[in-house]
C-alpha cells in the first residue's frame, strides 16, 4: 500500500503535477519556501562577508523575504498548490525583517 498517490505526469502539465504532490504531501510548499529562503539568505550573506569583510543579516533577510514572497505569490495563481495560511508566513517574516532593517540603521 502506498504512502500516497502518484502524480499524473501526462497531458495536464507539470503544474497539476505539483498540486497533486502538494496534496499527498502538504508540507511540499512550506519546505519549498523556506528552501528558497534559506538559499537566498546564507548565498547573499556569504557573498557579502567575502567581499567585503561584514554582512548585513538584517538586509539579506528582508530581501530573502521578498523573495519568496515573490515566489508564493507566483504559486498562488495555481488553485491548490499554496494555501492562505502559507502564503502570509512569507509576507509576515518580509515585514519583520524590514522592520529590523530599518530600525538597525544609525540615523
Amino acid at each position: 500500500m502506498p504512502i500516497f498517490a502518484e502524480p499524473n505526469f501526462t497531458g495536464n502539465g507539470l503544474d497539476e503535477a505539483i498540486a497533486g504532490v502538494t496534496q499527498s504531501v502538504p508540507v511540499f510548499t512550506p519546505m519549498f519556501l523556506f528552501f528558497i529562503f534559506c538559499v537566498t539568505f546564507i548565498t547573499g550573506y556569504k557573498k557579502q562577508r567575502e567581499t567585503t569583510g561584514f554582512a548585513d543579516a538584517p538586509l539579506w533577510g528582508t530581501i530573502a523575504g521578498v523573495v519568496t514572497s515573490m515566489v508564493a505569490l507566483l504559486m498562488s495563481l495555481k488553485q491548490g498548490l499554496i494555501q492562505l495560511e502559507i502564503l502570509i508566513i512569507p509576507i509576515v517574516i518580509t515585514l519583520g525583517f524590514g522592520v529590523w532593517l530599518f530600525s538597525s540603521r544609525d540615523r
